[in-house]
């Protein structure tokens, strides 16, 4: 079986009228625009780590558990926008719901560096939960409209390589704030300053593709498939109903979306946690004597140590982008899925064993979870469900799947509270 016999067909071969015409570059620009939800995302999911280390350190009142908070509030907000702004997608148009979305992170990243320090039962922490609830249904809404609008806009040829461009947009957003924080206080920026213009930063890229990004008109398939003058209801019950004929799919997608989102989400998350006492601050040995709120040297390591994870996971997305339109989905997956175990199990071992300037080892092998991971299971499971299902209900089905991987990250985090793990990976020093 050829690479593009692989449902591909269901895509068709058209172009966008706006598309007609487009220099590589022009399609370039394209992905770039489309991607910034993608780089939004990881950005923001590295800030937070970030953020609310620096506010433990400016207050210790900040309880340990606040990370988990705002994190948890974010992917709440994204699984509600994947689900809602994927069948929106379908009805109002790809274009104007991806705008609404760009409007949601825009919006919520600008409160998020409004918030202010109180007392009482709406205290920071709840400010920004509430403001990041707000971010997640925007970057959950972008989530299936930025794979679809691409797909749909895209030639055959190129069409896998034009979505994977799309999704590794994260690895730059996993690599910038690093630099923000290490710049910022590399200049003795305040803390209060550093974390503000942190999240103000996050507003810049759907600002950007509000005025000056673009976006292509919805494709020539979509429009033959719109269905006028249907409410929004309607329009749900029916795409309920067109969905079930695509239920062993939907499963297949859902179930990969899931099982890599248990390993990226619990990764990133908790990053320093896993390797904190080895490579970080090298105090294994004070992990049972409760909460240590972090130093200024410990944020600086955070940050370096977060930076070089990044570094090693970046090339992972872009082999994807390589790849991706010359090898088979389902051999990508399947071996990505066995490359990351076995790294999984490299890490384990590793974790028991290694000692002194070994304890280095632990940053290449953690980081070549993230590397396998993006250049496998990561890009195939957003790269399946745009090619898997019909026009009419793309969107949809795409926000689905992508919302079983988001769920899977708040297993993530549960179940890390429930093994008696305190989920802020700088609480214990």
């Amino acid at each position: 079986m050829t690479v593009h016999t692989e449902s591909s067909h269901l895509l068709g071969d058209s172009y966008s009228p706006s598309r007609k015409g487009l220099s590589c570059c022009g399609q370039f620009w394209v992905c770039t625009c489309v991607g910034t939800i993608f780089f939004a995302v990881a950005y923001d999911f590295f800030t937070i780590h970030f953020v609310i280390s620096i506010m433990q350190s400016l207050n210790s009142n900040i309880s340990p558990f606040a990370k988990t908070a705002v994190t948890t509030s974010m992917l709440v907000g994204c699984i509600l926008g994947q689900v809602v702004f994927g069948l929106i997608g379908d009805w109002l148009g790809r274009k104007k719901t991806f705008h609404i979305a760009c409007v949601f992170i825009l919006l919520g990243g600008i409160s998020s560096a409004c918030v202010i320090w109180s007392v009482g039962h709406f205290t920071i922490i709840h400010q920004l939960a509430a403001c990041h609830f707000l971010l997640g249904i925007g970057f959950g809404g972008g989530y299936p409209l930025a794979a679809t609008i691409v797909a749909e806009s895209s030639h055959r040829a190129t069409r896998r390589s034009a979505v994977a461009t799309v999704f590794s947009m994260q690895g730059f957003g996993m690599l910038l704030p690093c630099l923000v924080i290490l710049g910022l206080m590399k200049s003795h920026v305040g803390f209060d300053t550093i974390w503000r213009v942190a999240f103000a930063l996050l507003a810049v890229p759907p600002a950007l593709v509000l005025v000056i990004g673009y976006i292509p008109d919805d494709s020539e398939s979509f429009q033959r498939s719109l269905r006028r003058n249907v409410s929004f209801s309607g329009h749900a019950s029916r795409t309920l109903a067109a969905i079930w004929p695509f239920r062993l799919q939907m499963c297949g997608t859902t179930m990969a979306c899931f099982l890599v989102g248990v390993t990226c989400y619990g990764n990133c998350a908790f990053m320093s946690h896993i390797l904190g006492h080895r490579y970080l601050f090298h105090s294994g040995s004070n992990f049972a004597k409760g909460p240590v709120f972090p130093t200024e040297d410990q944020i600086w390591n955070e940050a370096s140590f977060a930076m070089s994870v990044s570094c090693i996971a970046i090339p992972g997305f872009l082999l994807a982008v390589l790849l991706v339109d010359h090898v088979s989905i389902f051999y990508m997956q399947v071996w990505g899925f066995l490359a990351v175990a076995g790294s999984f199990f490299s890490l384990a071992w590793l974790q028991h064993t290694s000692q002194g300037t070994q304890g280095k080892m632990l940053l290449v092998v953690y980081g070549l979870t993230m590397m396998l991971s993006n250049m496998g299971p990561s890009v195939t499971t957003f790269v399946m469900p745009v090619e898997v299902f019909p026009t009419f209900v793309r969107a949809t089905c795409q926000g689905l799947s992508a919302a079983a991987g988001t769920a899977s990250g708040l297993y993530s985090i549960f179940h890390s509270i429930a093994q008696g793990d305190v989920c802020c990976s700088t609480d214990r020093g």
